[in-house]
């Protein structure tokens, strides 16, 4: 039924390929749930349970479903179709900042909803995971398995596939949906909203800079420090009463101040972010231009060659057209309106070129709606 659609249509083929990793996941999640790998001790079950998850699932299917479809070698499907692409080392110093505020965004965040669903009688599983970061090598091991593989195998899934695959929508729908999903494939209610938001400012900075690099180094940063707060913990390192003192604040100075001073706290990290995203978008506008450049000889050569054919009817255009459209991630930046405000950040959405039917978003729905239906149930899990 969508055979040939697949391999032609890049919102069904990112859509399918993202279906089956998320049916993986949740195999994989069901089986551990009901004792597969029992026999294991629970660091070693979470070194293999992340090697499966991040490399086996996450890295390669999407890098090996991508290049049989596509007839091409590993490097041209990283580069043209995951966005690795290479930036400015004054980039890397801003995605690195912004990582770090995006890890207090990121605790504002998760606290805000947590209470939220505790208020509804939800209960959060505890996690020990933490308290086996004692050691240096420890340390090393939990950087490698909780910041490295996810910030490189979920942004080439998310970031890389999905986000890309999308931009058929439009950059906005894009971003959103593929930050959606990026919260309901955690399979957890608890860490749902947060990364939702994550996944908003990751994509956020990919579309900016046309580069997947940027979401891996925040993600990286994000998930890194709060390995390195767990070890400053146990060794009395900068950062070792981080998390006490904020909940010696809460407690000295009541819920409301606490709040009132957090929210504007929260507000300042805010506008640090996104006049960050601004300045990671200036340093990288030439590199886009430059690539554009690139683009539109080939687009509009292939444009001319298509309307001056008398082989193809209106609707094969319309496919050949919006094909060429997408052909890299930047490509959408030589084709936009006059920019408005928020266009600063999100670049306008091309529906009018391109109308995407129900048949090309089954597998995007389908995904949506099982990630939903996973996520509800550990919500009713916890309130039982």
């Amino acid at each position: 039924m969508f055979k040939n659609e697949i391999k032609t249509n890049q919102l069904i083929r990112a859509s399918f390929v993202y279906f089956i990793i998320l049916v993986f996941f949740v195999l994989l999640r069901l089986s551990v749930s009901l004792g597969f790998l029992v026999w294991l001790d629970d660091n070693t079950l979470d070194i293999v349970y992340t090697l499966i998850t991040q490399i086996g699932i996450m890295l390669f299917i999407p890098i090996f479903f991508v290049n049989k479809i596509k007839k091409q070698k590993t490097i041209n499907t990283l580069k043209n179709d995951f966005g690795f692409k290479k930036i400015k080392f004054e980039s890397i110093l801003v995605s690195v900042l912004i990582g770090g505020l995006a890890f207090l965004l990121n605790i504002a965040v998760a606290s805000f909803f947590s209470g939220i669903l505790q208020l509804f009688g939800y209960t959060p599983p505890t996690s020990s995971s933490g308290d086996s970061v004692t050691t240096w090598s420890a340390f090393i091991v939990a950087i490698i398995f909780t910041g490295l593989l996810p910030a490189i195998c979920e942004e080439i899934t998310h970031r890389g596939l999905l986000l890309n695959g999308l931009k058929q929508l439009g950059v906005k729908r894009a971003i959103i949906f593929s930050s959606i999903l990026f919260g309901l494939i955690h399979l957890n209610v608890m860490q749902t909203f947060y990364a939702i938001v994550m996944g908003a400012l990751m994509a956020t900075t990919v579309v900016i800079s046309g580069s997947i690099i940027p979401a891996i180094i925040i993600h990286f940063m994000n998930n890194s420090i709060n390995v390195y707060l767990s070890f400053a913990k146990v060794k009395g390192f900068l950062g070792a009463d981080f998390y006490s003192s904020i909940e010696s604040f809460v407690s000295s100075y009541g819920v409301i101040t606490a709040f009132l001073f957090i929210g504007i706290l929260l507000l300042g990290i805010v506008l640090t972010i996104w006049g960050l995203i601004i300045t990671l978008k200036n340093l990288q506008r030439h590199t886009i231009a430059n690539e554009n450049i690139k683009n539109d000889i080939l687009i509009n050569q292939d444009n001319n060659d298509i309307q001056n054919s008398q082989n193809y009817n209106e609707s094969e255009k319309i496919a050949k057209l919006r094909k060429i459209f997408i052909y890299s991630p930047t490509s959408l930046f030589s084709y936009t309106r006059k920019p408005r405000f928020f266009d600063k950040l999100f670049p306008p959405a091309f529906e009018e070129c391109y109308t995407v039917n129900t048949k090309e978003k089954f597998f995007l729905y389908s995904s949506l709606f099982l990630g939903g239906i996973i996520t509800i149930f550990t919500y009713i899990w916890g309130v039982m």
